[in-house]
């Protein structure tokens, strides 16, 4: 499994020059499974660059050819979902 954090700030995005070092883009979180499943955790606007380098692996490869199933989970309703489990 690997993980990838497009984005880690709170709710304001600041990209520039003076977040390179950390990065300025809100939560989008890529994981991918070994079978090479895509989940992306949370749709900030660290998605857009997800998106970019999603689009530009697809001219170089047909893994990322459709249809496939593909999933985008908010924190928001992961926290819900969270909450109503430990609610059994």
């Amino acid at each position: 499994m690997k993980i990838k954090f497009w984005g880690v700030r709170g709710s304001i995005p600041v990209p520039g020059p003076k977040t390179v070092r950390y990065g300025g883009n809100t939560t989008c979180i890529e994981v991918r499974s070994d079978d090479g499943d895509l989940v992306i955790l949370d749709g900030g606007t660290g998605i857009f660059p997800l998106a970019q380098s999603l689009f530009k692996a697809c001219r170089f490869s047909f893994q990322f050819s459709f249809p496939a199933t593909k999933f985008i989970c908010t924190a928001h309703l992961i926290r819900l979902a969270a909450k109503a489990l430990s609610a059994l």
